[in-house]
């Protein structure tokens, strides 16, 4: 953020892509702010039943910490959804289409509005809304919970106190999660993933290229045929440089790579 005859100009840095927002969810619990507040909680709330001035409160004082502090973030998932629902789907129809697609087209959609059908006029069961539409958000990181605390403490006094607290945590962050390896098990049972085999050209368009949907690159890419060509649109150059590292785990697929979005889809 930069300040400029006092004013506040947002610079390229500042802004988050869409995969900084998912990653959030993750970093929330294994990030150094939700790490500290764990450690700090066990220092503080995690007692030795071995005093003399335990009480029956202090067995489940650390659980109800943690869950009083760190589980109404849950409910952040349930607002995006909301906020999906009540101010951003009701605004599509106001919209103009930007583009001319194929009406036979597939599209594989990251978007939960229904843009493709109301604007574009694209047949539902030409659309495939990986992550849930409006009416059912699916959001979240996909990331692995790691312990970095048991190992610190002693296991015959603190195992029961701090093993509820470290399965309470543990379930918040799948919790926030939105289990990709579920989303693609959907997806090959799809009748959309069947049609796969028969696509020769792909243009990604809109998309950060965010880590956690990299498996969905991969195992569509394993469908399509050999001799299929991607088109990929990076938007800003941070997407580009998410894009090199997509790169890495499809070493095997024809791309091309544009600075613009075309009108018109052939």
């Amino acid at each position: 953020m930069m300040k400029e005859h006092n004013k506040l100009v947002l610079i390229e840095e500042d802004q988050l892509n869409w995969s900084d927002f998912e990653r959030s969810f993750h970093e929330l619990i294994q990030g150094d702010w939700g790490q500290h507040f764990i450690n700090e909680s066990i220092q503080e709330y995690l007692s030795d039943p071995g005093d003399p001035n335990f009480s029956d409160s202090d067995w489940g004082a650390l659980v109800y910490e943690l869950e009083e502090q760190l589980v109404s973030l849950s409910e952040v998932k349930m607002l995006f959804a909301e906020w999906i629902s009540s101010i951003i789907e009701p605004t599509i129809n106001q919209h103009s289409p930007k583009n001319v697609f194929n009406k036979e087209d597939l599209f594989f959609s990251f978007n939960y509005t229904t843009t493709l059908e109301s604007i574009y006029k694209i047949e539902e069961g030409n659309i495939y809304h990986v992550h849930g539409d409006y009416q059912n958000v699916i959001v979240g990181h996909n990331g692995t919970f790691v312990d970095n605390f048991s190992e610190e403490y002693d296991p015959e006094n603190d195992n029961i106190m701090l093993s509820d607290a470290i399965d309470s945590i543990s379930t918040l962050h799948a919790d926030l999660s939105k289990d990709v390896d579920k989303q693609i098990d959907k997806l090959k049972e799809s009748i959309f993933f069947s049609e796969l085999k028969s696509v020769n050209k792909i243009y990604v368009l809109g998309h950060g290229y965010g880590e956690y949907d990299y498996p969905y690159y991969e195992i569509i890419s394993k469908e399509v045929t050999n001799e299929c060509v991607w088109n990929f649109y990076p938007y800003k150059s941070k997407d580009k440089k998410n894009l090199y590292k997509l790169f890495e785990t499809l070493p095997n697929i024809k791309y091309q790579i544009f600075d613009f979005i075309p009108e018109i889809f052939d």
